[in-house]
């Protein structure tokens, strides 16, 4: 498990807490290295992983309720524990990367219903055919994926957008293409009906 650097379009943060508009947010990002072997010297299996990784959030995000929590490398099975293992009450967006629906790691965005109320969500393929389930870029190895959730804070009525996304390894190219996707969607979506949302980008870009 790897804490990655959170970047945003308007403001940089590396999960600390960010202040848009007089509200403070508390955004993280985790790469959870998914469901693999266990292949470094001093990686410890998953099951130890799953327990600090709960410790770790319920941490951080106690009397937090603004908290958002973006993932990658998340299979099913992690999802549900993750979900599980939250204490408070958790929602969460996203699908798999290989049909749209389960298959293939997920890219989530975990949020609390109650502070949040979530507007709109999309999963877009870093490609050439974005509304493709399952397609890769240009020189891209794997699928990628950004998860696009679209808020509007329940107390204040103040709107936000939080893109998590997850870069590919070997694709140079594909990591440039993904970027420019990524501003494309960011600049539909910073406007909306309570105006204009600040828009936040999380995830692991592998650079």
């Amino acid at each position: 498990m790897k804490v990655s650097i959170a970047t945003t379009l308007l403001l940089g943060a590396a999960g600390i807490l960010c202040q848009t508009v007089g509200l403070s947010l508390r955004l993280m990002i985790y790469n959870t290295r998914g469901v693999t072997p266990v292949t470094g010297i001093n990686e410890v299996p998953r099951p130890i992983r799953r327990s600090r990784l709960a410790a770790q959030l319920n941490y951080e995000t106690a009397a937090r309720p603004e908290s958002l929590l973006c993932m990658q490398e998340v299979t099913e099975q992690q999802l549900l524990n993750i979900a599980e293992d939250l204490r408070s009450s958790w929602a969460h967006i996203g699908v798999g990367r290989d049909d749209g629906v389960a298959a293939g790691e997920f890219s989530p965005v975990f949020f609390q219903p109650d502070t949040w109320s979530l507007v709109e969500n999309r999963t877009y393929c870093l490609s050439e055919t974005p509304q493709v389930p399952g397609s890769k870029g240009c020189d891209a190895t794997l699928p990628r994926i950004v998860t696009v959730s679209s808020f509007k804070h329940a107390k204040s009525g103040l709107p936000l957008v939080y893109m998590c996304t997850h870069f590919d390894h070997q694709g140079q190219k594909a990591r440039e293409r993904s970027a420019e996707l990524l501003v494309d969607l960011a600049e539909k979506r910073k406007s909306s009906s309570e105006g204009m949302a600040p828009v936040f980008l999380g995830g692991d870009l592998n650079i």
